[in-house]
């Protein structure tokens, strides 16, 4: 279900204070949020990159779904749930979950990916002009 990278994928993370929407596929990963607009764009240099953020993310969700993680109703809500939507379908979860914490870090880690492609296809610009 989720392994399929061919078609565009779009996570939304939704908090009181912020959204987080993530589109990714074979091909790309791009994550919008207040002030933050990055995307990756598949080359040599960073395919790996790409690859390991969709057999990440994929993986989390199955697991998040095993774990029963994701609910579509919470009947005591927390003050501090999130909702989240895949494939257009609305999920809740607690602040404390597995999930939860790994998808408000998803704007740390895209960074963090940028900053590793930046260095990655840089180098490899680098070694083809020698």
């Amino acid at each position: 279900m989720w392994g399929n990278t061919e078609e565009n994928k779009t996570l939304i993370v939704k908090t009181v204070p912020k959204n987080i929407t993530v589109t990714y596929n074979r091909n790309t990963v791009a994550i919008k949020i207040h002030q933050m607009d990055l995307s990756l764009y598949r080359k040599e240099c960073n395919a790996h990159i790409i690859d390991r953020f969709n057999q990440e993310i994929t993986l989390l969700i199955e697991e998040a779904f095993t774990r029963e993680e994701l609910k579509t109703t919470m009947e005591n809500p927390e003050i501090r749930t999130i909702e989240v939507q895949i494939d257009n379908v609305s999920y809740l979860t607690s602040f404390s979950t597995p999930i939860a914490k790994a998808l408000l870090y998803l704007p740390k880690e895209i960074m963090r990916m940028k900053w590793e492609e930046k260095f990655n296809c840089n180098t490899s610009e680098q070694k083809s002009f020698k």
